[in-house]
């Protein structure tokens, strides 16, 4: 918890403001630099070890150290930017929140209120051709308004800003594939959003993944989070997926404790 509030934040901060000046995903094309750099490495090792028999044992153990290098300082900054925070205390604990499990009755009472909130929410908003709902924006202002709701948050959750802002990845279908909704990287310290999900679920997964990015790890915070940042926002597009976010989860609790 001290590393989680004192030496993460100042670092993760810095860096996330750097990264932040670029308008797309950092991360995104230093795995791309990583997986090309790699395929030519082992081309042009194979290629050495193949033509120069002498010294082959000396040079194998050269050409090794290099991806084990790589490996090496992957795995630290996974523990230092990533792992550890999922050791911190819960969002719940450093905010004065009370988690208990809830009666199938609250979780009704729940489903029900979202509902309502999202029905209202719907009824003005900008819609595609086939009556399915599309953001007003585009998901780079999007990404703006994801970050100041977020960080409208620090008034009353101390705990929660951030620099960054989130990022559309170029090769979002790739992650549609993969089924990845959105991904912190913890090496630029970005927050990677998939912008081939459905629209409604775009600001939320946002605001998520800065979730992360501020040291909350646990999926179960990070949406929850997530869903009080869409609901402080002004914008009815990010308020809309607060409450869907929210009606979803909350709904599959409802139908595991009372079918």
């Amino acid at each position: 918890e001290w590393y989680a509030v004192t030496i993460y934040p100042v670092y993760a901060q810095f860096f996330s403001a750097i990264t932040g000046v670029f308008p797309f995903s950092v991360g995104e094309f230093c795995l791309i630099a990583l997986v090309l750099f790699i395929l030519a490495y082992l081309i042009h090792g194979v290629y050495k070890l193949i033509r120069h028999k002498e010294g082959r044992f000396a040079y194998f153990v050269r050409f090794l150290s290099v991806p084990v290098l790589i490996a090496t300082c992957i795995a630290f900054l996974c523990v230092t930017n990533y792992g550890t925070n999922h050791r911190r205390y819960s969002f719940a604990a450093v905010s004065g929140l009370t988690a208990r499990e809830s009666s199938a009755e609250e979780l009704y009472d729940v489903c029900v209120y979202l509902i309502n909130e999202a029905n209202t929410l719907r009824e003005n908003l900008p819609e595609d051709e086939n009556g399915v709902f599309q953001l007003s924006n585009d998901v780079f202002l999007d990404a703006d308004e994801a970050k100041s709701s977020f960080n409208s948050l620090h008034d009353t959750y101390s705990t929660l800003y951030t620099n960054g802002k989130p990022k559309p990845v170029l090769f979002s279908e790739v992650m549609s594939y993969l089924d990845i909704s959105g991904i912190y990287c913890p090496f630029t310290f970005e927050a990677n959003v998939n912008s081939d999900i459905p629209d409604y679920s775009i600001p939320s997964t946002m605001c998520h993944e800065l979730s992360h990015l501020r040291g909350f790890m646990r999926e179960d915070e990070a949406n929850f989070i997530g869903y009080l940042a869409c609901c402080r926002s002004d914008n009815a597009d990010l308020r809309y997926s607060g409450y869907m976010l929210a009606f979803i989860h909350a709904n599959n609790a409802l139908y595991s404790s009372n079918r």
